[in-house]
């Protein structure tokens, strides 16, 4: 009876520490919306939004200020944390698959393939059409999946194993990032800046069509990554252990891999690389409530949302009216936090 009672207060400990999380994240997203140069508030929000309801010396939103918090505040902060919420899951599902905790949902080269496929249209197309931000995201998505089906199909040859999955997500990086550099190269001094700009990742082409289709694909996929958080489990324990349990671990990590490389791409194809978010989140989750996905999946999530969002706020206002897009303002965070788990898995 003690054993189920100290199992039930571990347990609603992690859901504590889940929903604190969640507060956090909520007070961030908050101070995001409403802290800014235009001075718009909740109270007036919500004259705005209920007619009947009055301050006193409060101003509805003027039209102009409506369309300010609408399609570019709150928009802003909901596609940072969703596809903050994205990359985090995927890094945690990646890490599990692949045994290895410095995996990333960019392991198998979907980041310098896609910013090859954003240099590619950039070069070829910028100017040139009326929808070009289309053509770029459909080139940015095209390489990322071409990219990691090219990986996985080589790695299922090889039997799907951990080491040849990572190996050759490798190469296919190298690959990628070598042809990206051959563009930049030839690229004039505007095409270049555009192509530097999108691949550090930034949340100003922000519309409510790609939060809409990033929800979508939040509630497509991530009930398969909830269902089977206990074959995630099991894959810690090792590949043999897992099959032994009845994991048919090369359909499962091949099944995975490909829903984290269409959610991927995805998001770096609407906002552009933003690196670390994928290692760091799922690093500081298991921290805080250990390696069951049944929970650690939600957390990382979470805390992957947090870090879009709140790295988002810095960069908007830091140096304002400078905007420094969000994958710069990860990395000063990422960096130290990533040295620090590369020390740490050695001492391990």
């Amino acid at each position: 009876m003690n054993s189920i009672n100290n199992i039930y207060q571990y347990n609603s400990k992690k859901v504590f520490k889940i929903l604190i999380a969640l507060f956090i994240l909520l007070f961030v997203s908050y101070i995001s919306i409403f802290k800014g140069i235009a001075d718009i508030n909740l109270k007036r929000v919500l004259v705005t939004i209920f007619k009947n309801l009055s301050f006193n010396n409060t101003e509805p939103l003027s039209p102009r200020e409506i369309v300010v918090f609408l399609d570019l505040r709150l928009a802003r902060v909901v596609l940072g944390s969703v596809a903050g919420f994205l990359l985090a899951i995927c890094g945690t599902v990646m890490q599990a698959i692949t045994e290895n905790k410095m995996s990333s949902p960019f392991t198998t080269g979907i980041s310098s393939a896609a910013s090859m496929g954003a240099a590619l249209s950039i070069l070829f197309f910028t100017g040139k059409y009326v929808y070009f931000d289309l053509i770029t995201i459909f080139f940015a998505f095209s390489f990322g999946i071409i990219c990691s089906f090219l990986v996985y199909g080589i790695s299922n040859v090889k039997g799907m194993n951990k080491s040849t999955l990572i190996l050759t997500g490798i190469a296919f990086n190298y690959l990628f990032s070598s042809g990206n550099a051959a563009l930049q190269f030839i690229a004039n001094e505007d095409v270049l800046s555009s192509i530097v700009n999108w691949a550090f990742g930034n949340l100003s082409g922000v519309s409510w069509n790609k939060i809409l289709i990033l929800f979508l694909i939040l509630f497509i996929f991530f009930p398969y990554f909830f269902i089977n958080r206990y074959s995630y489990n099991l894959l810690l324990t090792g590949e043999d252990s897992a099959t032994s349990l009845g994991v048919n671990v090369k359909k499962f990590r091949f099944i995975s891999g490909i829903i984290i490389t269409l959610i991927t791409s995805a998001v770096v194809s609407f906002i552009g690389i933003i690196a670390f978010v994928g290692i760091i989140a799922p690093h500081i989750s298991r921290m805080l409530i250990g390696d069951d996905h049944k929970y650690s999946i939600i957390l990382s999530g979470i805390i992957g949302a947090f870090l879009v969002v709140f790295s988002d706020y810095i960069g908007r206002n830091l140096l304002s009216p400078i905007i420094i897009p969000i994958g710069i303002v990860i990395s000063f965070v990422g960096i130290p936090i990533f040295i620090y788990l590369i020390i740490n898995s050695k001492r391990g």
